[in-house]
């Protein structure tokens, strides 16, 4: 089993240290998982800037944005742009509905409600909810997305299991 540490730092000079998304606090970051699919992180960012910039970054902006904004800035995210815009515009109505449009109310809850809170968004597994509340300083421990876990088992770290939950 490789060193963890080296195998860290041998990522790091290849690629470079992570950078931090632009998202901040949980509508934010389920915001950001729901602006591109299977996009490099420029992509991403560009997506989210431009809803930041030509939205607003909250629940009754994106309701209340013109449609052909939304769309446009969905296309960058690509495929299927009128599924993202639709699941932009339900992110802000479960926002608002569920959570008075303060999304940030669910970190004052248990670590296992918040998790389940945020699993009512669009695009919101486990792996997303628990990464939503890391990067909200509200989680335990750090947990992994499917593909991390998935690495750290074929180099030595933990046993494949037949699920993510398993693993």
């Amino acid at each position: 089993m490789p060193d963890l540490q080296k195998l860290i730092a041998l990522l790091k000079r290849a690629y470079g240290a992570p950078k931090l998304p632009l998202a901040k606090g949980p509508f934010e970051l389920v915001m950001w998982e729901n602006a591109c699919y299977l996009l490099p992180d420029d992509r991403r960012t560009a997506v989210f800037e431009g809803l930041l910039k030509q939205v607003g970054m909250d629940a009754k902006a994106i309701l209340k944005a013109d449609p052909d904004v939304l769309l446009t800035l969905a296309t960058m995210g690509g495929m299927r742009p009128t599924v993202r815009v639709f699941r932009w515009q339900e992110i802000a109505r479960i926002t608002l509905n569920q959570f008075g449009g303060d999304l940030d109310q669910i970190l004052k809850l248990p670590y296992p409600q918040a998790k389940k809170a945020l699993k009512q968004f669009p695009n919101i597994g486990d792996p997303g909810a628990e990464k939503v509340l890391m990067f909200c300083g509200a989680s335990p421990g750090l947990p992994l997305e499917w593909n991390g876990l998935r690495v750290l088992t074929r180099v030595g770290y933990g046993r494949w299991q037949k699920n993510y939950g398993a693993a």
